[in-house]
């Protein structure tokens, strides 16, 4: 679809109505949630545990759901935690200063690339979900699976204790 697109907008470049028609299906992209296949490189700022931006990029980790910056887990405790921020400071870490390769199709309904990233090798959102950080987003992908089995099993992270999927812990904020 892409080579297709930048081949008709070359043609009729100089024609106002191939310039609307051009926008029209970059618009229906970006609002439709199908993009032109994307690559994001560089050392991202970590908005929380499933987010990165590079400059102006957004970019959605696929396959996985983090706790919300604001959510806590263990909160029928004398001790709640602040997982979604612990979340945020694991993926931090774990990227440090590193160069960070995202690869994404599609866009969310938040105009945020949904990327498969990679830090020295390594898949960021496998490293999410498997150290507990994370959960697999079945609604989405089952990418996942395996590495949230092996961190229940273990009780990594928010499996340690209890916790709201952040899934289920956003719609409640919306009531």
């Amino acid at each position: 679809m892409k080579q297709k697109h930048n081949r008709l907008c070359a043609r009729w470049r100089a024609s106002a109505i191939a310039g609307a028609f051009c926008l029209g299906i970059s618009l229906y992209a970006g609002i439709s949630g199908y993009a032109m296949a994307a690559d994001v490189t560089g050392r991202p700022h970590v908005t929380d545990g499933d987010t990165l931006r590079f400059g102006k990029q957004s970019v959605r980790l696929a396959g996985i759901d983090a706790p919300e910056r604001k959510e806590l887990c263990d909160e029928d405790t004398d001790h709640p935690k602040p997982c979604g921020q612990i979340a945020a400071k694991a993926l931090r870490d774990r990227i440090g200063h590193q160069i960070v390769t995202c690869s994404g199709t599609t866009t969310d309904h938040y105009r945020r690339l949904v990327a498969t990233c990679y830090a020295a090798g390594e898949d960021l959102g496998a490293f999410m979900v498997r150290s507990g950080q994370a959960l697999a987003y079945r609604r989405y992908s089952e990418a996942y699976i395996a590495e949230e089995d092996e961190a229940r099993k273990a009780g990594r992270g928010i499996w340690a204790g209890s916790f709201i999927p952040p899934w289920t812990w956003r719609k409640n904020q919306h009531r």
